[in-house]
């Protein structure tokens, strides 16, 4: 398997909650399952592949961790990194803003050579009018805690095999 980092932020329980429950099923060793402000320029090329986290604000912005190391990160050449996304948030409560963080994130990390993978159909989710819906599909696994969806170990498992039966993300996936 070749590396993969899991980065999110922390102002969500949930979020953590997700982010461990994707390690535990694609076998991520916890040293690679961080807070984004830990990860650095130095560090960020030792991954294969990186998984990002964010919740949604009301205020339509990335939550406050995200801003020092975006700044570098849209800036930096991810050519031949693999970024998956994942989110959280309330979508009955926010409506249009419901996992706003992933499709910012989308948004700004698209123009760094990086591939994207992990984008999954809106049929179980009771809104598309969210920036996280790009292409007609979401840019990746979103939960709905808003709804009683907390941590769904059935919708990760659905999401990494999405990841696992992608051909470009085979490689980086296996053992």
């Amino acid at each position: 398997m070749k590396k993969i980092g899991i980065f999110y932020s922390s102002g969500n329980n949930t979020l953590g909650k997700i982010a461990q429950e994707i390690g535990t099923q694609l076998h991520i060793p916890a040293s690679d399952i961080r807070l984004i402000s830990t990860l650095t320029q130095d560090s960020i090329h030792k991954y294969d592949m990186l998984i990002f986290g964010s919740s949604e604000n009301c205020d339509g912005k990335l939550p406050k961790e995200w801003d020092e190391t975006l700044t570098w990160l849209k800036k930096s050449d991810l050519s031949g990194i693999t970024i998956a996304l994942f989110g959280c948030g309330k979508s009955k409560e926010n409506g249009a803003l419901y996992c706003n963080g992933m499709g910012i994130l989308y948004d700004e990390l698209k123009k760094t050579g990086a591939s994207f993978t992990g984008s999954v159909t809106m049929d179980d989710y009771p809104t598309s009018d969210s920036p996280a819906v790009k292409n007609d599909k979401y840019t990746g696994l979103i939960v709905d805690e808003g709804n009683g969806d907390k941590v769904s170990e059935k919708r990760v498992n659905r999401w990494i095999c999405i990841l696992n039966n992608n051909p470009d993300t085979q490689d980086l996936l296996s053992s």
